[in-house]
């Protein structure tokens, strides 16, 4: 079957269950005693990375993963840093809109007994640069401060974490996000009882109530996080390479092979028939490489051109996209309102994941905000499903309409899960509807 996304060609063969906790290693990889093997951790990787392993093992390679449910793609560590950026500073309250489902693949199918084998999985710890804010201003009289650190099962800290204090008396909520190290802090806290909430995504959310501050005593609530909904699947790992040279070389970002290809008369429009028929640009652009997208485009690439599915090359931009790229594929004549067999536009398309900024460069150079796709759906209620406050904000402010409702009578209030996202589209006049 061919496949829109070379992420999506790892495949699940059959099931394993040995414990990655118990194996001896890093973060990377580590051994498995059982099995006999070396496991890889492709969500610690970046995916140029990973990728690169599985191209090297022909696929032949036990590995573990984080899985994105919406996609089933895995999660690598270059995008799983940009959600928890995106979505703690953007949303303030971090939802689940990745909620935790973790894969590997073992490589052979079975053990010497017959069972199952593959690792429980843990979450590398990843950095996170947004510190918690200092306050040098004098406390208030009969004001404390509440603080901790969050942690994961395997006490590793959980950067990004969303925090929520609520005064069980007086209904006030207050939101931080935990710093780099996983330390939050609450200052200038009234006497009274209180409520804290932990939340973020691949954890089960952790709530400590009866939290009661007196006086200027500090308080300090640590948490211990709890991995949530996992779904460990493992087996052989299936691995589908692109078919031609050209392809491989961009997605290996190998620019010198692909100059070189290029100049051996390769052929830059080529589509390869293992991934829809997209073309190299497609590769490029999702892989965000501003210099391998000027490349092809200056050796010929047709900007417009579309895989098997009718998408462009603009609807293949993600987390990865920079304002430059979008740019330059705006100046060679990108269509901003091309569309897929199912009614996609371009701004459909990206309005989950990419940066409110690509979302404000294609509504400039004329996105139609209220475009529908043949199951009704809009790029308003994609972002709002995703939880992406940002670009709900960018959609709303270009005049998306909160009333839309798609094939299953939903609105992108009643998509997204978002506190925040919710408040936002209120503020907008949407109102909550009966299904």
């Amino acid at each position: 079957m061919a496949k829109k996304n070379i992420t999506e060609s790892l495949q699940v063969k059959s099931p394993c269950s040995q414990n990655w906790n118990a194996m001896k290693g890093g973060d990377k990889i580590r051994f498995c005693e059982h099995c006999n093997l070396s496991v890889n951790n492709i969500s610690a990787m970046t995916r140029k990375q990973a990728l690169r392993l599985a191209r090297q093992s022909n696929g032949e390679i036990c590995v573990r993963h984080i899985k994105n449910p919406r996609t089933d793609a895995p999660v690598f560590a270059d995008k799983l840093y940009q959600i928890v950026r995106q979505t703690g500073i953007a949303a303030g309250v971090l939802s689940a809109s990745l909620a935790v489902s973790t894969s590997a693949y073992a490589q052979s199918q079975e053990n010497d007994s017959g069972e199952p084998k593959v690792p429980v999985l843990r979450i590398s710890e990843l950095s996170y640069s947004d510190p918690v804010e200092k306050n040098d201003d004098a406390p208030r009289a009969n004001s404390a401060a509440i603080s901790g650190t969050v942690k994961d099962p395997n006490g590793a800290v959980v950067p990004g974490n969303s925090v929520s204090l609520f005064n069980e008396e007086t209904n006030e909520i207050r939101t931080t996000s935990a710093n780099d190290v996983g330390d939050y802090e609450f200052k200038d806290v009234a006497a009274g009882k209180y409520k804290i909430k932990f939340e973020t995504s691949y954890f089960k959310i952790h709530e400590v109530s009866g939290v009661t501050v007196s006086g200027a005593n500090a308080v300090n609530i640590n948490a211990n996080l709890e991995f949530g909904g996992e779904s460990v699947t493992v087996g052989g790992m299936g691995f589908v390479d692109f078919e031609r040279p050209l392809h491989r070389a961009v997605s290996e970002d190998d620019i010198d092979e692909v100059k070189l290809l290029l100049a051996k008369g390769a052929n830059v429009n080529a589509k390869d028939k293992h991934y829809d028929g997209i073309t190299a640009l497609f590769v490029a652009v999702e892989d965000g490489d501003l210099e391998m997208v000027a490349t092809l485009l200056n050796f010929g690439a047709k900007v417009n051109a579309q895989d098997d599915e009718k998408r462009t090359a603009l609807m293949n931009l993600d987390e990865d996209a920079k304002p430059e790229l979008v740019q330059l594929l705006l100046n060679f004549g990108a269509k901003v309102n091309a569309v897929d067999k199912e009614g996609n536009s371009v701004l459909i398309a990206v309005s989950d994941q990419t940066d409110a900024k690509i979302l404000q460069i294609l509504l400039n150079h004329g996105a139609k905000v209220n475009a529908r796709n043949k199951d009704g759906q809009t790029a308003l209620m994609n972002a709002a499903e995703a939880d992406n406050l940002e670009n709900v904000r960018v959609l709303l402010a270009a005049g998306a309409d909160v009333d839309l409702k798609n094939g299953d009578d939903d609105t992108a209030l009643s998509l997204t899960s978002n506190d925040e996202v919710k408040k936002m589209l209120a503020s907008y006049g949407a109102a909550e509807t009966e299904n």
